[in-house]
């Protein structure tokens, strides 16, 4: 019998990271923010505070899938995401289907004794209607 790679016992936590077109994904952090306009009174106290533009990042790293980079490894920066593995239900109040998502830093590690890595970002933002054709 031949040596296994990998042996697994129990069941996975059904909270694990999907890995993405061409990554397989090691962490992801995930960061619903938005920008706070701030007024103060008098006493140079915030008496009012608006919370606006919400939105959502996705900061990813893993190891490049395969001899030469695809998908997520090489897309380029500024362009759209059509759907993220990792983004397929609502979080913090924010829906995949809703707005626009952007490829944003991706930046890519080599060395001669690892295997070759990426990490990249993805910010939704909901505001952004798509486009009538």
């Amino acid at each position: 019998m031949p040596v296994q790679a990998i042996i697994e016992h129990g069941a996975r936590p059904s909270y694990d990271l999907s890995d993405e077109t061409g990554v397989l994904v090691h962490k992801l952090s995930i960061k619903p923010t938005r920008e706070y306009v701030e007024r103060k009174n008098s006493h140079r106290m915030v008496a009012y505070v608006r919370a606006e533009n919400p939105r959502i990042s996705f900061e990813f790293s893993g190891v490049i899938v395969g001899d030469s980079a695809t998908g997520f490894a090489d897309q380029h920066p500024g362009t759209a995401i059509t759907a993220l593995a990792n983004f397929q239900g609502a979080i913090h109040g924010f829906s995949p289907t809703d707005g626009k998502i952007i490829y944003k830093d991706p930046t890519r590690e080599l060395s001669d004794t690892d295997e070759p890595q990426v990490s990249f970002s993805a910010e939704m933002f909901p505001g952004i209607a798509p486009v009538a054709p």
